[in-house]
């Protein structure tokens, strides 16, 4: 189904105890996402604990046929890993981590099995945000010297930083169009400075993946903020941007990336040791791969086995799992065959989402997949446990 319906659901009075069970396991889940890996493992297992055993994924009689445009690129996509165990090139192929997260797109079905008369998407967005602002709060208090850091944000905030800033940048865009929705003063001036707190957090933190998608998805929210004049949009734009490239972290962070992708070319070290060198060398090897294995590629886990191979002098031994480039992994270990079929499936979620833009089903789940796919730029987002998971489940959201 293409058409977009209202957001407002209709009289809750006949839901069923699985359809709140699993709509309040799907908010709590969006809410713990940003908090950790495993605070999103327990809530997430829940969810689709409730999906698989209450008997919620029998949700009508037709209603897989109907939406087999979209389910079919999704279930293929989660079973090309394991299928290609048949011809992958690593003779031991390990389980850990690429096949487990497979399972990931389980949550698009539990998601779609979920009645906007149980939850309504705005509320759904709101729990992702509400989770993204904690971690927040405790990034600010961590600058500050307040508080230590807590053991359950400890490696998202600084090793896993990358994934934050992503989800800081998507729980932005979506506070613009809470911005748009509403037509409280007082509110639009709370959101707007929660805006202002994010991009400072955002200047503040590393991640060159985070400020990659703030540039992609700042157009959106100057048209969230001031509509669809245009001046003031390229103004708004442009001064968004601006305030973003003053931070000296985001200046440092350039500048870095330039003089590594310097030195590595300048060198040739077959071993290399810079951030960026070391990247480059990954995603030279992924285009050889894929060069060698062009139909089906290596397989699910024969990236590094081909790395092994190419590169024989620099010790890969248990540090490369993938190219950090979710295109070029899926390149190198599926072909042209993996190539297409996420091709087929992120069709098939523009085409689902397109017509729902201006309302919160489509605007979430296009936001969602447009951040994800710069993330995926270098490093293999969907793979990661807080942005496959939530992008799995915006994929999902129904459109009844």
């Amino acid at each position: 189904m293409l058409l977009c319906p209202s957001d407002t659901p209709a009289p809750s009075d006949s839901l069923l105890p699985r359809e709140r069970l699993l709509a309040a396991t799907a908010l709590l889940t969006l809410f713990l996402l940003p908090s950790g890996t495993a605070p999103a493992a327990l809530s997430s297992g829940c969810m689709l604990g409730v999906w698989l055993f209450s008997g919620a994924w029998r949700k009508n009689r037709d209603w897989w046929r109907e939406e087999r445009y979209w389910l079919l690129p999704v279930m293929l996509v989660m079973l090309l890993p394991w299928v290609s165990l048949l011809w992958a090139i690593n003779p031991a192929p390990g389980l850990y981590p690429y096949l487990q997260r497979t399972h990931f797109w389980l949550f698009s079905l539990g998601m779609a099995c979920i009645t906007l008369r149980a939850v309504k998407p705005a509320h759904l967005a709101i729990a992702f945000i509400a989770g993204v602002e904690l971690v927040t709060l405790v990034f600010f208090l961590m600058q500050l010297g307040a508080v230590t850091s807590p053991k359950v944000t400890a490696y998202f905030l600084f090793k896993g930083y990358i994934t934050y800033s992503l989800l800081l940048v998507l729980a932005t865009a979506w506070i613009s169009f809470l911005f748009r929705e509403s037509a409280d003063t007082r509110q639009k001036a709370g959101l707007l400075a929660l805006m202002a707190l994010n991009l400072l957090a955002l200047a503040l933190l590393k991640g060159r993946s985070g400020h990659l998608a703030f540039l992609a998805l700042a157009p959106f929210m100057a048209i969230n903020l001031v509509g669809v004049h245009r001046k003031w949009a390229l103004a708004l734009t442009g001064l968004l941007l601006s305030g973003l490239l003053l931070s000296p972290v985001v200046q440092q962070r350039i500048q870095l990336a330039i003089s590594e992708a310097r030195t590595h070319m300048i060198e040739r070290n077959p071993a290399p040791v810079t951030s960026i060198g070391i990247r480059l060398a990954l995603w030279q090897g992924a285009l050889q791969t894929f060069r060698d294995y062009p139909i089906l590629g290596a397989g699910v886990d024969g990236y590094q086995t081909a790395m092994q191979r190419i590169f024989p002098h620099w010790d890969l031994s248990g540090t490369v799992k993938n190219p950090h480039s979710f295109y070029l992994y899926i390149a190198a270990s599926y072909g042209v065959v993996g190539i297409a079929l996420h091709l087929w499936l992120f069709g098939a979620v523009i085409r689902r989402a397109w017509p729902c833009r201006n309302r919160w089903q489509g605007f979430i789940c296009l936001t969602t997949v447009v951040v994800v796919a710069v993330g995926s730029l270098s490093e293999v987002t969907p793979l990661q446990p807080q942005t496959g998971i939530l992008l799995a489940m915006m994929i999902g959201l129904p459109n009844e």
